[in-house]
């Protein structure tokens, strides 16, 4: 499970990045760790927003989940709604991972050699409330790990390219055909791993 990322970009570093229509909430820069509002990107109307959803996904049919296996989401009933309609796309530099060497953990941190922003593969679920507010909360798709990242865990967050953002986002997209391949470890680029 993975429980922390980082971003220390500005909004609009991450807007220019990813090619953002609208920003519909600013947000801090630092950690990012489960039960708390993260950046997100999601299509709506046609736009790519920028919005903060609170991590952890909180459907109507199950309990929250942190991360979910991006190998068995389409065989879920729950999941195959978010996976057709609501998937997202978490900006950050670095997600984290504990290494335990005797009674000392320590923390292992991956990133790109150029502290570059990338995006991860994710799926939100929206409540709405009585009273026109709505709660929006989000879930980090994890996939077997990389060459590099699986000396120190089995699991890894997927990590999109750019034509791959672009596509998980399109809502036109649905079929479980062309959703599904882009669920893999990223191997295109070289990710470093420095233990703290």
């Amino acid at each position: 499970m993975f429980t922390r990322f980082s971003l220390s970009a500005d909004t609009r570093e991450v807007a220019d990045r990813f090619s953002i229509d609208k920003v519909l909430v600013g947000y801090s820069k630092g950690d990012l760790q489960p039960s708390q509002p993260i950046p997100v990107l999601y299509a709506h109307q046609g736009e790519t927003c920028l919005d903060m959803l609170t991590w952890g996904l909180f459907p109507c049919w199950a309990k929250d989940s942190i991360n979910a296996a991006s190998e068995t989401i389409h065989e879920k009933r729950g999941y195959k709604r978010n996976l057709t309609k609501w998937r997202c796309v978490i900006p950050t530099e670095a997600f984290y991972s504990e290494l335990q060497e005797g009674k000392v953990t320590k923390t292992v941190e991956f990133k790109f050699p150029d502290h570059k922003v990338f995006g991860v593969a994710g799926l939100y679920d929206v409540w709405d409330f009585p009273d026109g507010s709505k709660y929006r909360t989000c879930t980090v798709l994890t996939t077997a790990s990389n060459r590099v990242v699986s000396e120190y865990s089995e699991r890894m967050p997927v990590i999109l390219d750019e034509a791959s953002v672009q596509r998980w986002l399109d809502p036109t997209v649905t079929e479980m055909d062309d959703l599904l391949p882009l669920l893999r470890a990223y191997e295109t680029e070289p990710i470093s791993a420095t233990v703290h």
